[in-house]
């Protein structure tokens, strides 16, 4: 995150080397379903429970990357 204190009473905050670095961290073959154009469909809130579980890695790196995304949109 960058911060400009250049002009006198404001602040401007550029984030885009923070989005830039994120989204190059995250796998670009990452493992899952088929591919989408949007996550809305008649089975957005349906719960699978016979689905596998997310293993302890992509568990920490779906939190990670979700709260560098949140972070983000602050």
């Amino acid at each position: 995150m960058k911060l400009d204190y250049s002009q006198a009473g404001s602040i401007k905050i550029d984030m885009v080397d923070y989005v830039k670095t994120m989204v190059e961290s995250f796998p670009s073959k990452f493992p899952g379903g088929a591919k989408v154009s949007t996550p809305f469909n008649e089975k957005l809130f349906t719960v699978n429970v016979k689905r596998t579980k997310l293993s302890k890695k992509n568990k920490w790196l779906f939190h990670t990357v979700t709260a560098q995304g949140l972070f983000a949109c602050i």
